[in-house]
């Protein structure tokens, strides 16, 4: 017994002792409560736990709003530590994950894309602290933020997004002006409407990028997505709060799918540039500098 309590103490002293208890209430929560989400008159919304419904805007109306424009996805890798706004110009900037930091410092023509649960447990304090934001959210971050903080819904608008193939029962079924898919790799496609679902690729940016491509974007500029140092921490991360991060096992698939994306866009007439100087030879993406980006904008 003297053994397992030292190692239970242990434990409670480790580092990820403040995200395993939020983490253990949250599915506490769940166990009392499911979240229902709803389908009225062609609108879908949640149903919180106080009983309130709250309707989700349309994806429709984000459809060509930045048309013929330069959009800035912006991820989280390290490099993202010495990213200045100014390279925004006046475009809009998608912001994934922990890239929330830039409008928190005073980015504002922005949206937020969040798809997977993990990161609402790993950083529960943005979902008191944002206010005004549009945010693209999967079921399973909506679940999870519905369940904890459901004043979040009140403070901010919430888009749902799905992936491709909860939308399409069958791969083969999806119409190629939705989603076309590597025929020699069915894992690897992309999304032309992401209101009829995204691919997945193992990165939220890549789901970002399609967001990018839905509202119309002309140019996309992707800052961040360095890949080959995600066994560092995050630009927004302490050295001792790094979260789990896959990034670096499925980089084989995340590299092959921004490469068809960017191959299927340009057949499209969009351009993708690569503003990572951490992954500028990885993809086949044309690489930005800080001197060319502003031709980009």
């Amino acid at each position: 017994m003297e053994v397992l309590s030292v190692r239970m103490q242990t434990f409670y002293n480790n580092q990820n002792e403040r995200v395993f208890v939020m983490w253990r209430r949250w599915m506490e929560a769940l166990k009392g409560w499911r979240v229902r989400f709803f389908s009225k008159n062609g609108s879908e919304g949640v149903r919180l736990p106080n009983g309130q419904e709250v309707h989700f805007p349309s994806m429709g109306a984000f459809k060509g709003r930045s048309a013929h424009q330069c959009v800035h996805v912006l991820a989280s890798g390290p490099s993202m530590l010495h990213f200045r706004s100014e390279r925004l110009g006046q475009n809009l900037a998608i912001l994934v994950n922990g890239a929330i930091r830039f409008y928190e410092q005073g980015v504002r023509h922005c949206v937020w894309v969040v798809s997977d649960s993990r990161f609402v447990h790993h950083q529960p304090h943005f979902w008191s602290t944002v206010v005004g934001m549009t945010c693209f959210f999967t079921p399973a971050v909506i679940q999870l933020i519905a369940a904890h903080s459901p004043g979040f819904f009140a403070r901010n608008s919430v888009v749902m997004i799905r992936d491709v193939r909860q939308m399409w029962s069958d791969r083969h079924l999806i119409p190629p002006e939705v989603a076309v898919h590597d025929s020699q790799h069915p894992n690897i496609g992309v999304s032309f409407d992401i209101s009829q679902g995204f691919v997945e690729a193992g990165t939220v940016t890549f789901i970002a990028t399609q967001l990018a491509y839905y509202m119309g974007a002309e140019r996309i500029v992707i800052h961040g997505m360095d890949i080959l140092n995600a066994d560092q921490p995050r630009f927004y991360e302490q050295p001792g709060e790094r979260s789990p991060c896959k990034l670096l096992a499925g980089k084989d698939r995340i590299v092959a799918s921004f490469n068809w994306l960017n191959a299927m866009y340009a057949e499209r007439g969009v351009q993708v540039y690569n503003a990572s100087p951490v992954s500028r030879d990885l993809f086949q993406i044309q690489f930005v500098d800080d001197a060319s980006i502003h031709a980009c904008n």
